[in-house]
């Protein structure tokens, strides 16, 4: 590790916030694991201008191991660590959270899923989706037996737009009344007219009585708009 590094290292931990904010900025020249792991601890820092530059800093390096650091704070017991975990994960490139699948996603802790996929909801695309191995990871936790995990994976999947994403909600939406409500919404979010010809396939006889009269409420919107 070199000694401007060293240097920076040392002013992180500065009494002085300004010096921890020029520290944290200037560190982002410097991509390497040291540094990582260093601004990921520091981001509980007390000064919120701190906190903005080691996120600003953490996303401008980027890389597997800046998402691979940001991943292990999901688990944190201290909010403020996995807000701005999400946040990050949020903002990187999709080249660098291959590891979401197999780290976060299919991880024994259900909070720690649900945090993945609220990182897969908020990013600005859902272009991800179009990768065999994403789709499949979200789509297999329609069948999570925590109710957020599946009612989250299911509006992920009605805002991919993806066509083969219909046939997973349709299986689930005779689910417990909370899952078909999720299911229908997920469907109905389909603008095109193969949401509707989804809609329209549901037996509502299977449905909870709520959910059969929300079906028929929204055939009848979206009939409406489509004519």
């Amino acid at each position: 590790m070199n000694e401007k590094i060293l240097e920076l290292l040392v002013q992180l931990k500065n009494e002085d916030a300004a010096d921890r904010r020029y520290a944290a900025e200037d560190l982002a020249d410097f991509r390497v694991p040291q540094v990582i792991e260093a601004l990921g601890l520091a981001l509980d820092d007390r000064d919120t201008s701190v906190r903005e530059a080691i996120v600003d800093s953490l996303i401008k390096i980027g890389g597997s191991a800046t998402a691979e650091t940001m991943m292990q704070f999901l688990s944190s017991e201290s909010t403020v660590l996995r807000n701005h975990a999400v946040e990050i994960l949020e903002r990187l490139d999709e080249a660098d959270l291959n590891c979401l699948i197999t780290d976060v996603l299919r991880s024994p802790d259900p909070d720690v899923r649900k945090f993945g996929l609220d990182v897969l909801a908020n990013r600005p695309s859902f272009a991800f989706l179009l990768i065999h191995d994403w789709f499949h990871a979200v789509a297999d936790l329609l069948d999570d037996p925590n109710a957020n995990v599946a009612s989250a994976a299911a509006e992920i999947l009605g805002k991919s737009g993806r066509k083969d994403a219909l046939k997973y909600l349709l299986y689930h939406v005779y689910d417990s009344p909370w899952m078909q409500m999720v299911a229908i919404e997920a469907i109905a979010s389909f603008s095109d007219p193969e949401g509707l010809t989804a809609l329209k396939r549901i037996d509502p006889t299977r449905l909870d009585p709520s959910m059969q009269r929300h079906l028929k409420s929204l055939l009848l919107q979206m009939e409406r708009i489509a004519s």
